[in-house]
């Protein structure tokens, strides 16, 4: 991988507690270069959670004009339900039955506006400590105020609003 990397998690562990979701932006010097962080209300999946930390990423992301990206975390599941920028992953099949359409369909909407260059891959558990570690920090410390946090609008509320 060249280029700009992002590192991207969420520390979930029940549909009726707060998640944490994390994302870490790297340069192509591997230096740090954005970080992001924000515990989030109940959600119904860990999968619902990392779309949410997906969500984060990118819209901070395009937010602040870098590009080319590639944006790594552990949901395999996640990144073969996006129908574009799998310049990295084998190409699967659309899963006949996504697991959050709505989610992969916001996801894939934000990809495509504007020219940003995204594409994904998965990796092991072991290579996305960062961002693992901003999830689980705002998920356990939920009211504790960070100047580093990005406020911002959660996809589920959007789709609450919305529909």
């Amino acid at each position: 991988m060249a280029g700009n990397i992002a590192s991207k998690d969420a520390s979930w562990t029940s549909s009726e507690e707060k998640a944490g979701i994390g994302w870490a932006l790297y340069n192509k010097d591997a230096k740090l270069v954005l970080h992001g962080k924000a515990a989030i209300e109940p959600i119904g999946s860990p999968l619902e959670a990392d779309a949410e930390a997906l969500h984060m990423a990118i819209s901070q992301i395009k937010r602040v004009g870098f590009h080319p990206v590639t944006f790594c975390g552990g949901s395999a599941m996640l990144y073969k339900q996006l129908p574009q920028h799998k310049e990295l992953i084998p190409m699967v099949p659309k899963p006949m039955s996504l697991s959050c359409p709505t989610y992969i369909e916001y996801i894939d909407n934000l990809i495509k506006e504007g020219k940003a260059s995204f594409s994904f891959q998965k990796v092991p558990r072991s290579c996305n400590t960062q961002a693992d570690n901003l999830a689980r920090e705002d998920r356990i410390h939920i009211g504790y105020l960070d100047p580093n946090i990005y406020f911002f609008r959660s996809l589920k509320e959007i789709l609450k609003a919305e529909f």
